[in-house]
């Protein structure tokens, strides 16, 4: 904390903040695709021709790993376990 205070470019900090805030709510933004059937079947569809275990049920997980993940770089909590699920989430996209 005492050195966060102390930091001599207490500017670059306050970019990184606005930086994660937007980041999340872009990837927070892509889950309304929850709401159209139509984009899920086709998610459905891509994780079944890969030949991905349980597409339906991964297909709902990877939308909500993008929900909580993106709420949670918003609010700032476990942005970096967050960070590590997103990674694993987009790996897959």
């Amino acid at each position: 904390m005492i050195k966060r205070l102390s930091n001599p470019n207490p500017i670059l900090v306050n970019w990184l903040i606005i930086v994660r805030i937007m980041t999340g709510i872009i990837i927070a933004d892509y889950v309304l695709e929850v709401l159209s059937a139509e984009h899920m079947k086709g998610n459905v569809q891509w994780l079944t021709d890969i030949h991905f275990p349980l597409p339906f049920i991964m297909a709902y997980i990877g939308k909500g790993i993008e929900l909580v993940g993106g709420i949670f770089l918003i609010l700032g909590l476990l942005t970096r376990l967050s960070c590590i699920a997103l990674i694993a989430d987009m790996i897959v996209i």
